[in-house]
């Protein structure tokens, strides 16, 4: 099963020193949460309790940071604190289909200065076959917002853009995902900033994500002779085992005959027997 992106919230771009961030619709316990908070030219001062900081880059005029939890009993939302009031955004994705020791496997951070078409050395490698990748970009300081074209530089898979943030000063906040099917080097990552054009000289930072997504296995019916008590079974990876039948065959011995002698003897052994009660019964 591919992890997946079930549902999404987002908190606009605009002044604030409190974003709240709503969860996302259909949330259960389990699922997998990951959240972007993007700020300008401040600092997160307290993030809410149970979230795990995955990434933060504080680059020229904005910052880009990425948390993560797995849902249980979540309330309504959730509430970052800036140290002070700033243009500030965040996105947060609700994802199922994850493999659950290994959740976000990697992360890295690329930067880039004053580039409409910046390229982010920030390459991941997924440990499974089919990881999503989670492509977050912050960008401050530009003329025309907006996010397109994502790619990375091997074996590029198809994109599909999940929210495009802009407002408040010209700023940006998006993410795009893709499942992929290697499980070699992505590469570094790449974008287009607003239209692509030299008056988007934007300060750009770009974070990639892996989810590993949860291996399912088959486990066909055999026939197994066993002598003693059989162990558990035990798979060795992240996976779902279903319910399976396990037939068993054994060898069976040979039965033993036991005669009980009779109690009447034909002594003499003529046709006309002569028969006596040995056992005086």
């Amino acid at each position: 099963m591919a992890a997946t992106v079930q549902a999404k919230s987002t908190t606009a771009l605009g002044e604030k020193t409190t974003i709240t961030v709503s969860k996302p619709t259909g949330t259960v316990d389990d699922d997998l949460l990951i959240t972007a908070i993007y700020y300008e030219d401040r600092t997160i001062s307290t993030s809410p309790s149970g979230w795990i900081l995955l990434q933060n880059s504080a680059f020229a005029n904005s910052g880009l940071a990425v948390y993560y939890k797995i849902a249980s009993s979540e309330g309504a939302s959730w509430d970052w604190v800036l140290d002070s009031n700033a243009n500030a955004g965040a996105i947060c994705l609700r994802i199922d289909g994850y493999a659950p020791s290994l959740k976000i496997s990697t992360s890295a951070v690329g930067t880039s200065v004053d580039d409409p078409t910046p390229t982010l050395v920030n390459s991941v490698t997924p440990t499974y076959a089919n990881a999503l990748l989670v492509f977050f970009v912050g960008v401050g300081d530009i003329t025309t917002s907006g996010v397109s074209a994502y790619a990375i530089a091997t074996d590029n898979p198809s994109w599909t853009e999940q929210a495009d943030l802009s407002g408040g000063g010209l700023d940006t906040l998006a993410v795009a995902t893709a499942n992929r099917t290697q499980t070699t080097a992505t590469g570094n990552s790449s974008c287009t900033i607003g239209d692509g054009s030299t008056e988007n000289l934007a300060d750009t930072n770009g974070i990639m994500i892996v989810v590993e997504s949860r291996q399912d296995v088959t486990v066909n019916a055999g026939a197994i002779s066993l002598t003693g008590t059989p162990k558990a079974v035990s798979v060795a990876a992240d996976a779902n085992v279903s319910l399976g039948v396990i037939g068993l065959t054994s060898a069976a011995k040979t039965p033993t005959v036991t005669i009980t002698p009779s109690k009447v003897t034909n002594l003499a052994k003529s046709a006309d027997a002569t028969i006596t009660n040995v056992d005086k019964s």
